[in-house]
Formats: structure tokens, C-alpha cells, sequence
């Protein structure tokens, strides 16, 4: 497939490692992979509250992107990227006066949104690819597992998909009750309060238990182990395989 590789903010930024594994991973299975040769914000679940308009010009634009580009597929490092994308493609398809409000401000740009591509984070795609993972034979260890909250609040995957794949990658996967608990890292800054008390939280699920690694599927919860502590063990999903 062509794929349009969207990493977001987060992993562009400030762990561009997640996004160099995910474009090996994805190249590894067969895919075409494009990028756009700057960043842009997806909008955010916030901007949506705040102008409606602004929050579909963002995640539009990305979309008319890869549809010049004939992607046939965006993925996302991202599970606040992949709900944003999705709404505001969803959105868009069904409402024909917005969308021309939005084709007015693309056509600027000589852009037109048509018939975009569908959004997926990397954790669905390879998901759905597992048969075509490379199976590791060898016990690597023991981890933890941490699924993005946008993902699993949309019941876009079956909640054992994380686990899954990292069993897949020669990991034991050890249960505790925080994995489907948000990590908290989007209140890092905005109310850190909040993120302590969901750090806190995390601690006490761990109880004193000591994995080899630490999984995640989204790049705001990366972020959020660093920040309580974990940068020697937390790993995002497609380093495993990359």
C-alpha cells in the first residue's frame, strides 16, 4: 500500500525515534511510505472544543495531503492523531457544507479533499498484519503493557491487540490493572496534579513489580514514563519489530 506516515507532534519532535521505527517497520512489510516534509498539528481533541473550523482546517489539510499523494492508508504514531484524523474525516464525508467550506480554504494551497484515505495507528495496521510479523522464538523477557486511551475508548481494536503483538516479539506480558487507565501525559503541563495522581496510580498497579520493558502505543504515553521514571525500559510498540 501507499501509506502517508503522519507521526505527530510528539514523536516528531521530541522522540523521533518512534517515528524512524515505525517508517522501518512499515517498509519492512511492503509498503510505500510518504511523509510530508513539515509538521503540522492534527488539531487535537482541545482545538475541536475551542473552533470547530480550525479543527477540521488542521486535520483537512493533513488528509488532502495524502489524497494528492494517492495514499491509500494514513498511519499514526499517535492515538490522539488517529481520533482527530478519523472525526474530522468522518465528519467532513457527512456534512457537504462544511466540507466545501474546507475545500475553499485547501483550493489556496491547490489542494482538494475528495475522497481521503482512512486513518489507522500503526498498532491496528500491524495488528492486522500479524501473521506477517516476524514471530520471535526466544523469551526476551517479561513487560508491561500500556494501550493508548483513544483507541481503546473507540473499541477501534480488541484491547488484547497491544499484548498481542508484544507476545509476538518474545515478551511475557504481565497483567496489572493500570493498562487500560489513562498515563496521564497529556497533563503534564496543563495540570500536573492530574498526572501525578495518575502516576501515583500506576506505582501502586505495578506493586514493586519489575518488567523487563515497558510497551506502549501512543507517544503521549512514551512521554509520560519518562517523566515518572521509566526512560531505561519503555518502548514504543513498533521498536519491537523494527
Amino acid at each position: 500500500m501507499r501509506v502517508l506516515l503522519y507521526p505527530g507532534c510528539m514523536a516528531a519532535l521530541r522522540y523521533p525515534h518512534i517515528e524512524v521505527s515505525t517508517k522501518e517497520i512499515l517498509g519492512k512489510l511492503g509498503h510505500q511510505v510518504f511523509q510530508l516534509d513539515h509538521i503540522i498539528c492534527c488539531g487535537s481533541c482541545i482545538l475541536e472544543s475551542v473552533n470547530r473550523m480550525q479543527w477540521l482546517s488542521f486535520a483537512s489539510y493533513i488528509l488532502a495531503q495524502a489524497e494528492a499523494l494517492r495514499c491509500d492508508l494514513i498511519v499514526t504514531t499517535c492515538g490522539t492523531c488517529t481520533s482527530t484524523i478519523s472525526k474530522v474525516r468522518e465528519a467532513l464525508l457527512e456534512d457537504s457544507e462544511d466540507l466545501n467550506q474546507i475545500n475553499a480554504k485547501l483550493s489556496k494551497l491547490n489542494l482538494k479533499l475528495s475522497k481521503p484515505p482512512n486513518v489507522h495507528h500503526i498498532t491496528e495496521l500491524l495488528h492486522q498484519e500479524l501473521h506477517r510479523l516476524s514471530r520471535s522464538r526466544q523469551n526476551k523477557g517479561t513487560a508491561f503493557i500500556q494501550n493508548a486511551c483513544n483507541l481503546t475508548m473507540t473499541g477501534r481494536l480488541p484491547l488484547s491487540a497491544l499484548a498481542e503483538l508484544v507476545e509476538a516479539a518474545g515478551y511475557e506480558v504481565i497483567k496489572h490493572e493500570c493498562s487500560n487507565i489513562c498515563c496521564g501525559g497529556s497533563n503534564i503541563v496543563t495540570r500536573r496534579e492530574v498526572f501525578d495522581m495518575l502516576a501515583e496510580k500506576h506505582y501502586k498497579c505495578f506493586d514493586g513489580q519489575n518488567p523487563d520493558i515497558i510497551v506502549v502505543s501512543c507517544s503521549t504515553s512514551y512521554m509520560a514514563f519518562v517523566e515518572m521514571g521509566f526512560a531505561d525500559k519503555v518502548k514504543f510498540v513498533s521498536e519491537l519489530f523494527s
